[in-house]
Formats: C-alpha cells, structure tokens, sequence
C-alpha cells in the first residue's frame, strides 16, 4: 500500500458557537459538533426540499486527514490501498502503523479519545462502520451498514447510509450500540456528510433532495 503525503497546511480554527455548523466539517473542521441536548430516538423528518443535483464536497478518492495529538496524522483511502498513522514528532516524516481496516473511499474519519471512527469500503459495496485503536491500528469492532458519511456530536455517531438511513449509535470502543435507526424518506446515493445544526439534522442525496430531521427533545 503506498500512502503519498502532500503538504499540509496547519490553521487555527476558531470555535464557532456550539449549536453552528458554519462550514465543512463543522466549526473546528474535523466532523464533530460540540451541540447537546438533542435526541436521537425523537428523531423524525421535518421537511424536504429539493436543492440541485450534487454530491459530498470531499474528495472522491480519499478521506481528509485526520490531525492526532502529538505531531501525527491519520490517513485514509480507498481503491484497496487503507489507512496509517504517521509521526513528524521527530522532524521527518515516519510510520507508526498501516492496515487495510478503514478504507474510506471518500467519507471521513472522526477522532473520539484514542478511537478513529470511519466507513470501510466503496461506494455501491458492502461498507463496514469501523471503530480502530489510534495506537496500533487494531480494531475494536465492526457493523455491516453499507457506505456511508458520518459526524460526531454529544457522544453519539450521526451516520447516513448512502441508501438514506439514519444510524445513531455510542461512540465507546467496547462494542456497537445503536440508539436509534431512523429513515429520512431519501433514495440513493447519498454522499454527502449529515450536519447536526440546532436540534436538526440535515441530509441530502446525489438527485438534490435535502431533508431536515428534527431530533430536537
């Protein structure tokens, strides 16, 4: 598997109010909202609109980089290549460990403690939700849920299958547990990250529809 790092372009991001999601991402840029008080089991469509063919903004053959406390990135693409964790502690570029558990064709990872959370697969396959230790790479467990995108907000993964269900589980290394399994009334594909703004929870497929899901309590 070979993994080419670019240039990376370290900014700092100042923290927009919790219950915003002002841009990509979120307001840190790294797919976690620091929003509570909202409820995944409540959870049921508001509206939709119809808003313009498109698709996820994320480049189609790789995850974004994922920054790691102490000088290290996480990477991850798909096509059969994998993920890997990289020092610069020392100046110089050098691998901490590499696999082939997350490959994400597009959708990216989310960092909770000293877990990565992301979507192993392609798109159009049988996709694995995948919770990995940051330390060595090995993995804490697995679900079957298809391809998808995915977010972090309140200790709960936000999940949007690319068939257009919603899977809101815990994110504790342990084991799986889903809280909530939601449909949002979307056909495939859907691409695109789900966003958690102000109790709601907006979703969009490849043809233009956009569906708020309020999960408001």
């Amino acid at each position: 598997m070979e993994i080419w790092i670019g240039c990376f372009l370290l900014m700092g991001v100042s923290l927009a109010q919790a219950e915003d999601w002002p841009a990509w991402r979120g307001p840190s840029a790294n797919g976690i909202s620091a929003e509570t008080g909202w409820s995944a089991e409540s959870a049921k469509v508001k509206w939709t609109k119809e808003v313009g063919v498109g698709y996820s903004s994320v480049s189609v053959n790789g995850g974004d980089p994922l920054l790691v406390p102490g000088n290290k990135v996480f990477i991850s693409t798909g096509y059969k290549k994998g993920c890997a964790l990289l020092d610069y502690s020392s100046g110089k570029l050098e691998k901490v460990w590499e696999n082939n558990l997350i490959q994400s064709h597009f959708g990216s990872c989310v960092l909770i403690g000293r877990e990565i959370y992301g979507i192993d697969g392609q798109t159009k396959s049988k996709g694995f939700l995948r919770c990995i230790s940051v330390e060595d790479g090995s993995e804490k467990w697995n679900t079957q849920i298809g391809f998808g995108s995915l977010m972090v907000a309140d200790g709960k993964l936000i999940v949007l299958d690319e068939k257009g269900t919603l899977h809101f589980a815990k994110t504790i290394p342990d084991k799986y547990v889903e809280i909530a399994k939601p449909g949002t009334g979307l056909k495939k594909l859907c691409w695109t990250q789900p966003v958690l703004a102000n109790g709601t929870v907006y979703c969009r497929n490849d043809k233009g529809k956009l569906v708020a899901v309020d999960v408001s309590k």
